[in-house]
């Protein structure tokens, strides 16, 4: 189910969280719920995990939309 900008910016904050005091479950449900949420959670997955920039949850929310590029049919 598609979730608003701000719901998703949320999930990306809990995830952010999570890294460091939460569990592996934890985690990988918030990560399975924004997966769920949003088209280009592969590019915030990877701004989240494999990028050296240090953004908040909001930045990362915003320049992964920015670089989404959706297939036209």
């Amino acid at each position: 189910m598609m979730k608003s900008e701000k719901e998703v910016i949320q999930i990306i904050d809990k995830i952010l969280q999570l890294i460091y005091d939460g569990t592996d479950e934890e985690l990988n449900e918030a990560i399975h719920e924004m997966e769920a949420s949003v088209p280009f959670y592969s590019k915030i997955y990877n701004m989240i995990f494999f990028s050296n920039e240090k953004l908040t949850a909001e930045e990362i929310y915003q320049k992964a939309k920015a670089e989404h590029k959706p297939i036209l049919l």
